[in-house]
């Protein structure tokens, strides 16, 4: 029974134990027989594995979280390695990954099923019951989980989004406006318009500003932060700059350097990449992956309706392009061939169906999707006439998003 750094050996004890899951006489050499308490099974090499192949059933996300979350990426890594046993290869070539990203994913999904374990099965209460020994050392109290199994758990528990990066800076400006009254600083944001809308884990997101935008508040006493961003082909960047007169005092020098250590070890369970120029006053910035956006022309004369349906592509996968009438239409259409075209048919002069009509034999838009979008009930007509899909108004936010990935998904 190993007896130094407990829970590290039994993180990869629960390696070996997977990847012999169906190998019954390795199984039955394995010492978690006696930690998870089923050596006494008749079968217990068995029970092993049945134990194990549903606690990795117990990871499968709700059928409505994102499937580029990290919840579905740990379950899906888990069942393909060790309940189907595919090759790390074959895996790594399905899901999209470099051999090199394969392996640390599956060891980072192997510790989330071993934390799992541990906790639920009280492996560490167990261990002392077997040895004779206090599962604590004399005197101490019990504690809670590791910063290294917290920050694992943080990586599988929440899934990836869409977001406009606003939605993450303001939230975090928010909880540190006390920190900025007490450190007299002023905060300037001053970001893009037409930036497009990054994918990440939100909340740990909102963490990593809300650390960074801490850090560069301490740095900058009766100073000021300025927080930027710039696009790129690669992506968007987060840009936080200090500014201040005064010096920073030592422990706020300690402090910062705590905030920043703890931004970074939050970065590297996302897609982004943290770059820091200089710490005092600070200058650095996030570096996130930027969405895809799918082209979407949105036809219809009413503007309010316009600026409604802009509000609700905001920070989504779409991008708005809106027409007022078929000319305009027309013309937006030749410049940007939409994917998707949101078609209302009640228009002034020449109506939707005849723009429609005129629309389905452009060469530009022979791959463009039309969704009929009108107060009338007209679906057989649009369908007839050669929409790919009908959307009667008044339009939902949620309506609205699920008849463009269900033609997203088509194109």
């Amino acid at each position: 029974m190993p007896r130094s750094h407990p829970h590290e050996t039994f993180i990869e004890e629960v390696g070996r134990a997977l990847t012999n899951l169906y190998d019954p006489a390795r199984l039955r050499k394995s010492w978690l027989l006696d930690v998870l308490d089923i050596q006494d099974n008749q079968t217990p090499q068995f029970a092993l594995t049945q134990l194990l192949r549903n606690a990795i059933e117990s990871f499968r996300p709700d059928p409505a979280t994102p499937p580029e979350s990290k919840a579905w990426q740990v379950y899906d890594i888990l069942t393909r390695r060790f309940v189907v046993q595919q090759k790390q290869k074959q895996v790594a070539a399905e899901v999209g990954f470099s051999i090199r990203q394969m392996r640390r994913r599956e060891k980072q999904a192997i510790r989330v099923l071993a934390d799992y374990l541990w906790h639920r099965h009280g492996v560490q209460e167990r261990l002392g019951q077997i040895t004779g020994t206090s599962p604590t050392p004399e005197g101490a109290r019990e504690t809670t989980p590791s910063q290294e199994q917290e920050l694992a758990w943080l990586q599988a528990s929440f899934p990836r989004a869409i977001a406009d990066i606003a939605q993450i800076i303001n939230p975090a400006l928010r909880h540190v406006a006390p920190l900025m009254k007490q450190y007299q600083v002023q905060v300037q944001v001053d970001l893009p318009e037409d930036r497009p809308p990054v994918t990440a884990q939100i909340t740990l997101l909102r963490q990593v500003m809300l650390n960074f935008f801490s850090a560069a508040i301490r740095s900058a006493p009766s100073g000021r932060v300025l927080i930027s961003a710039r696009v790129s082909q690669d992506g968007i960047d987060a840009i936080v700059t200090s500014e201040t007169q005064r010096q920073v005092s030592p422990q706020d020098r300690i402090q910062i350097q705590e905030e920043l250590d703890m931004t970074r070890k939050l970065i590297e369970l996302m897609d982004a990449q943290l770059f820091i120029e200089r710490e005092q006053p600070l200058y650095g910035w996030i570096s996130l992956p930027i969405v895809e956006q799918t082209a979407v022309l949105v036809v219809d004369d009413n503007e309010d309706t316009l600026r409604l349906l802009q509000r609700y592509l905001t920070g989504t996968r779409y991008l708005f392009i809106g027409a007022t009438n078929a000319a305009q239409a027309l013309a937006l259409a030749e410049k940007h061939a939409p994917s998707i075209i949101v078609l209302d048919v009640m228009l002034p002069g020449v109506d939707g169906w005849e723009l429609l009509a005129r629309m389905r034999e452009h060469p530009r838009l022979q791959d463009s999707s039309i969704i009929v979008s009108t107060i009338l009930p007209q679906e057989q007509v649009a369908l007839t006439l050669g929409a790919a899909a009908f959307l009667r108004k008044p339009v939902s936010h949620e309506d609205l998003l699920a008849v463009l990935d269900e033609q997203n998904q088509e194109t």
